[in-house]
């Protein structure tokens, strides 16, 4: 038994020549193609489509058992990596598809991908590669108004459960419904591309062999079960600290001033004065004071002769929950409104609580305001006085720097 596994750099293609993959019965279904999942398709897809201009992807750890026959054949039962490899397997059939890459050669390469005794989804994934869809003669989108003004894009999968091989039963597998609205976003995604095929090659992972572990069904049950998903805000945090990493808004900050190191500790201290006692956790409120900077920036800077200007205040200052992919898209997430967030936040924030600024007055009272910001309850005019106060000061201490 190798107790200390090394882990070497592959692609998807030299993975599926070492072994046949086979997705073990116990692990869960195939999740990155779930309704409700939308932002983590547009996050892994724009990543995997950087390749197209020739930039490397490495992948996180791709990892499990490999069982050897009589014969010497090898198979892999991935412990970790499950949702990645399919996704990789959906966007190689696709590029190879689509750019008539699909011979009896690489169609055998690919049904090394498989399903252990899910016979639906073993079955699809054989019948898509080996029998497959005329790409030149899609049928025409679906769509989700009688107007035909919101296409549902889904072209690609209409043409697939149109084949004669396809059965209707395969419609309530769970796997085959995801991998049918990935493909249709892969489809969305990489659909102008030319010229992909190789470059695919630019997408590698780090594998480990855990050769003859033994894996049971237990430990597969135990370790699909490890920890508790990532909430809301946590999710949040994590890619806002990576966008302000990739548009270098801190490359000359001090470790300590940081937004990452700050929203840990100084502005911790003020929301924490306000959390949720039933479980001490205070994400809704910390994200709702992310969201009403949101709509101030949007509503000072975007064009309020658009058609779709009034809809977008509705949506940011609504109760439905808004990705970040969605601020990006409305334009809320800028350099301006980093720094004057930071700056509020520095400013508002005292271990003891709220830092106050106006004169007590019977027509103002700023605790009432800022509780009414993180639970998204009070009028947006009156928090923005608050904030004009805020950023006047902000600007003024930034004219005292340059002087």
């Amino acid at each position: 038994m190798n107790n200390n596994p090394t882990s070497e750099k592959l692609t998807f293609r030299e993975l599926i020549s070492m072994h046949k993959i086979e997705i073990p019965i116990i692990q869960r279904d195939y999740a990155q193609g779930r309704e409700g999942k939308a932002d983590i398709r547009t996050n892994f897809l724009n990543a995997l489509l950087e390749v197209v201009d020739g930039k490397k992807l490495e992948l996180d750890f791709v990892y499990g058992s490999v069982k050897k026959d009589k014969e010497g054949n090898t198979t892999l039962q991935p412990l970790d990596g499950q949702q990645r490899l399919t996704t990789l397997f959906l966007l190689h059939w696709f590029v190879a598809t689509k750019e008539n890459k699909l011979d009896d050669e690489l169609k055998k390469l690919l049904t090394k991908f498989t399903y252990e005794t899910r016979t639906s989804s073993r079955e699809f994934c054989n019948d898509l590669i080996n029998k497959g869809i005329d790409f030149d003669n899609l049928l025409e989108t679906d769509y989700h108004d009688k107007e035909k003004i919101k296409p549902k894009n889904n072209e690609l999968s209409k043409t697939i459960i149109d084949s004669s091989w396809f059965f209707l039963s395969w419609k309530r597998d769970p796997t085959i419904k995801s991998m049918l609205r990935m493909l249709d976003a892969i489809q969305q995604t990489f659909q102008d591309k030319t010229e992909v095929w190789d470059k695919l090659n630019n997408i590698s992972f780090h594998y480990i062999e855990l050769q003859n572990f033994g894996l049971s069904d237990d430990l597969y049950i135990k370790m699909n079960a490890r920890g508790k998903p990532l909430t809301d805000f946590e999710n949040f945090k994590a890619k806002f600290e990576q966008y302000i990493k990739q548009n270098d808004w801190e490359n000359y900050v001090e470790p300590t001033e940081t937004f990452s190191h700050q929203i840990d500790t100084l502005w911790t201290d003020l929301f924490w004065n306000y959390r949720d006692k039933t479980e001490n956790i205070f994400d809704e409120q910390l994200l709702n004071f992310f969201r009403t900077k949101a709509v101030i920036n949007y509503t000072l800077k975007a064009d309020i002769k658009s058609n779709n200007f009034r809809a977008n205040v509705d949506l940011l200052r609504g109760s439905d929950t808004i990705s970040f992919n969605q601020y990006l898209e409305l334009g809320c997430f800028d350099e301006e409104y980093f720094t004057t967030l930071k700056a509020t936040l520095n400013k508002l924030s005292d271990k003891d609580g709220l830092n106050t600024f106006i004169s007590e007055t019977t027509y103002v009272n700023e605790q009432e305001i800022f509780n009414g910001t993180i639970k998204m309850t009070y009028h947006i005019l009156i928090w923005l006085l608050l904030l004009l106060i805020i950023n006047i000061w902000h600007r003024k201490k930034i004219l005292k720097l340059k002087n």
